[in-house]
């Protein structure tokens, strides 16, 4: 991505330019620039990162800070009350070495995402009214020239989205403009729709901005909803280094994303339940990507319900003579096509 052609012919040059210039304009003109490395590119631009305490935000805020590319992190206040040392301020810096004992909401040991900004020294904010002044001039200060977000269950206002010269890009994923929404990856497996990832300009929508890049990425049979998450949200830092790499030269690429799509909100308890019509593969997928969320999975066999706590194993392909066969807390469900082996809940 951004390697333009040069539309010049070297004849148009003096033919006293340099050996250096005339290597430079061959390079060109054969599709690479050697001006500046892509690490000299990524380098260049100043990212302000906007995440959660851990998860995969952390992971992502590495890959970034490997570019040396990270110039202030930003997370929610109300992620990190217990770090707070001003409870009334909009904004507060979070210094480093004081809270390595401590724990975040959630009950993770440590503030992965901070550490990482910290060890990179990268200034760390936390923000607890994203529309108050004193935030946005803290945040104007660190003179980003783009945004990038990971999972930020914050919503962002016009205010700030205008201040990089270059906007908040976001990593969502799904493959925009279906399956917007705070828990995209939840609805894919439950509807047994295509994975992938896209990175989208924001604005003053939910996941509505026009669209950088996006990959579609099939899963892993059985992943697990954090390792699904984080094959997808990396894959869209693969995409992320082109992207940046060609706004550093000036290139820029956004479409409007297509009309339609949709958007889901968090799972309520109804929106666990499988339906033996599924392909055993999906509803195997389903529980292994959602185990996390700890809600019981019910099922309908044959005028009863049974409620599913762990999916072990499937045959996609496999016949049961009957609804379902049971030993013990085990069961062999029949789907449409396949069996499902699972246990059932207390």
């Amino acid at each position: 991505m951004g390697n333009d052609m040069l539309n010049v012919g070297l004849s148009q040059y003096d033919r006293r330019v340099s050996a250096k210039v005339l290597l430079f304009l061959c390079v060109r003109l054969s599709g690479y620039n050697v001006s500046m490395s892509e690490g000299d590119h990524l380098a260049a631009m100043k990212v302000l990162f906007f995440g959660l305490p851990a998860g995969i935000s952390a992971a992502v805020l590495a890959e970034l800070t490997s570019w040396g590319a990270v110039t202030g992190v930003v997370v929610p206040a109300a992620a990190v009350p217990h770090l707070l040392t001003d409870v009334a301020s909009p904004v507060i810096t979070l210094e480093p070495g004081r809270f390595d004992s401590l724990t975040i909401m959630g009950g993770q040991s440590r503030a992965d995402t901070l550490g990482v900004a910290w060890e990179a020294g990268l200034p760390v904010l936390a923000v607890r009214d994203f529309a108050n002044p004193h935030a946005v001039s803290a945040l104007r200060a660190l003179a980003a020239d783009v945004a990038v977000v990971a999972c930020f269950n914050r919503r962002i206002p016009a205010a700030l989205l205008a201040i990089p010269r270059h906007g908040f890009l976001n990593l969502h994923p799904s493959l925009l403009p279906d399956y917007r929404g705070p828990v995209p990856l939840f609805w894919q497996l439950r509807d047994g729709a295509p994975t992938g990832v896209t990175v989208h300009y924001m604005d003053d929508g939910f996941d509505t901005g026009d669209i950088v890049a996006q990959k579609a990425l099939p899963l892993p049979d059985g992943s697990a909803g954090a390792e699904s998450e984080s094959t997808l949200m990396l894959a869209g830092v693969d995409l992320l280094r082109d992207i940046l790499a060609d706004l550093s030269r000036g290139v820029i690429n956004r479409r409007p994303q297509p009309s339609g799509g949709s958007a889901q909100s968090f799972p309520q308890p109804g929106d666990f339940v499988l339906s033996t019509t599924w392909p055993a593969r999906r509803a195997f997928n389903f529980m292994r990507g959602t185990a996390h969320f700890g809600v019981p999975y019910p099922v309908a066999l044959a005028g009863d319900t049974v409620r599913l706590a762990v999916a072990d194993h499937f045959e996609p392909a496999a016949e049961l003579d009957r609804p379902s066969v049971r030993h013990g807390r085990s069961i062999l469900i029949r789907f449409n096509p396949g069996i499902l082996y699972a246990r059932m809940a207390d």
